[in-house]
């Protein structure tokens, strides 16, 4: 004789509650603060700006966003006043609450890079199609490159992450 399974409320939101906190565990949201910075180039080939952040918890000093990143900055930050100076550069791996760009991965650059011995990631943004390259630095931030990426530029003093927390800390 079959079991008949009886409908359990009190499981199914334990079920519901488990996914959520599996959710959650995959969801990692971060913040960072480019600034561009002058950077000499040799004695006679002159001086460019660069963007470049930090995150100490990250063992992270003035790590460059190069190869398409500093362009599509450019472009992220064209309405934010004096962006050059800072901004607060949000993330994610998931939609959050005000996410302006996606970003989507296009490949690794894994097993071909030119004998320099640094491997990164080159995603694409969907609305400007602009390609840019991230530094391995992404790894310390999340675990494998991620297939999009979620991002917000705001002025630094706009930047509210208690929201974001509350909407990913919901039930």
């Amino acid at each position: 004789m079959m079991k008949r399974r009886v409908y359990n409320p009190r499981r199914y939101v334990f079920y519901c509650e488990k996914e959520r906190l599996k959710f959650m565990e995959k969801t990692k949201i971060y913040t960072i603060y480019p600034h561009q910075m002058i950077y000499r180039y040799g004695e006679n080939i002159g001086t460019f700006r660069i963007w470049v952040f930090d995150d100490e918890e990250r063992g992270l000093k003035n790590e460059a966003l190069v190869s398409g990143t500093d362009i599509i900055l450019d472009k992220l930050t064209e309405s934010i006043p004096n962006a050059d100076r800072g901004f607060a550069l949000t993330f994610s791996n998931a939609p959050f609450p005000g996410y302006s760009h996606i970003f989507e991965w296009i490949r690794s650059d894994e097993g071909n890079d030119m004998g320099m011995g640094i491997h990164g990631n080159w995603y694409k943004e969907q609305k400007s199609g602009l390609v840019g390259w991230l530094c391995p630095a992404l790894f310390k931030y999340f675990d494998f490159a991620p297939k999009s990426l979620y991002v917000r530029a705001l002025k630094e003093n706009e930047h509210d992450i208690g929201t974001i927390a509350a909407y990913f800390s919901q039930g």
